[in-house]
Formats: structure tokens, sequence, C-alpha cells
């Protein structure tokens, strides 16, 4: 049976540590409540960040354990890919570029490195977990490269990408030392690698034809994309 895989930077549920060990509450935001009703259905599965670096394999286990039994899968990562692929490249580079002030974006080679470390760290998670039939739905700025990551190894899968947050010019892209790869990083979803000709003129990017689109969800068959407010969904609809 298809299932859909919800994959984003941070889980629904964060892990804390406490006097007593590690706690589990819900983290704070509107995804995990807009998609609760999503990941809990039918055997689907939401992959991300628990929140906290866990470095004890004993720990790890526990965690895993824990998310599983709430159809929650957690990708671990260190205090090193939190400060220079979170903190680094997703907040300090893609943030204020996104939102239209380049003048507060740091571009640090290390902080890309690590980008391209921790979307290769999910993808390896994904493929551990995805079935040839199951939906690939991807979320935000800190996995722009993950589409095509994954699309590598599943060149069959169908892959959706939703973007949460402005979707930026041209000129802004193009001022990215790293613009083009994350492009290319977006342009895989579908059922396969597409062009977007029909929304070109929405908004133009270094590789022709890419374009976002809004839409609740990836849809397997017969999806048109159409522009939307606050989102950016990326699916071609084959």
């Amino acid at each position: 049976m298809s299932r859909t895989i919800i994959i984003s930077n941070r889980l629904p549920t964060k892990v804390q540590r406490a006097a007593t060990g590690l706690t589990f509450q819900p983290s704070e935001g509107g995804l995990a409540t807009g998609l609760g009703s999503i990941y809990r259905a039918e055997g689907n599965v939401w992959v991300g960040w628990p929140g906290l670096s866990v470095d004890d394999p004993a720990e790890q286990d526990h965690v895993r354990e824990q998310l599983s039994a709430d159809s929650m899968a957690p990708v671990f990562l260190t205090e090193a890919e939190i400060r220079d692929f979170y903190e680094g490249f997703s907040n300090s580079t893609l943030w204020p570029t996104f939102h239209y002030f380049p003048q507060y974006a740091t571009y640090e080679q290390a902080h890309w490195d690590a980008y391209v470390a921790v979307n290769e760290k999910f993808c390896q998670a994904v493929l551990a977990l995805a079935g040839p039939d199951d939906t690939i739905w991807v979320h935000d700025y800190q996995l722009l490269l993950l589409p095509e990551m994954l699309r590598r190894e599943r060149p069959e899968a169908t892959i959706g990408f939703f973007l949460h947050i402005p979707f930026p010019s041209y000129e802004l892209l193009r001022a990215l030392p790293w613009g083009t790869e994350l492009v290319r990083g977006m342009r895989h979803v579908g059922r396969r690698p597409h062009r977007f000709p029909h929304l070109r003129l929405h908004a133009p990017l270094p590789e022709r034809g890419v374009a976002p689109a809004g839409a609740a969800q990836p849809q397997r068959a017969g999806g048109n994309a159409r522009p939307s407010g606050a989102g950016r969904c990326l699916s071609d609809g084959h």
C-alpha cells in the first residue's frame, strides 16, 4: 500500500533533556498542526530532526522507539551540523536572501558544505523508508537539495516540494554563490524532472523553466500547479 512520507527539518515532536532523562514535547509552529492528520494516517511517516543533539547510541535507539510509535523517524544531527547547516547556511544565508534582505546574508563555504552533507543525511534516511509507490513530500528551505538527491536514487518516485517562505527573484538567486545548485535541487519534483513551461513567467530562475506554484499536497496524477500566497509547491502532475 502506498503512503506519504513527509520530510522537514524539524519533527512535530521535540526531544528535550531533563534531569530525569529525555522528554518528548510537541514542537511549536503550524506545520505540525496542519499536517498532523496526514502523517498519522494509513502508515504514513514524518522524517526530521528531533530538536536535540543525541550522540549516545542507546539514547538514539530510545528516541527512535518513542518516535516510531507516533509515526515519526528521526534524523540525528551533530552539534557542528546544527551550527553550520541550520544556524549557518539555512538561517544566516537562505533566510535573509529569500526574505529580500541579502545585505544580512553570510556566505561561508563551511556552511554550504554542511548544508550539502545534511541534505544527504536526510536523503539516506528517506531512502531507508520509502517504497516504490510512496509519495515523498519535502518541506522548506532547509532541504532544497533533497529532491535532486532523491531523484538520483529513485528516478520514478513521486516527489513533492513545498516552500514555506517567499520565493526570491532571479537577481537574488543569481547573487548566491550556490544558486544554480539550489535551483537544480528543487526542479526534480513530480513523477520525473520537469521544466514547468506553463509557469515560466511566475519566477524566472537561473535554470530556465523552474518556477513555484501553490498547492496543498503533491498529487500523483492530474494535478495542476497554480499560483498561491505564502507557500510554494512544485509538482508537475505527471
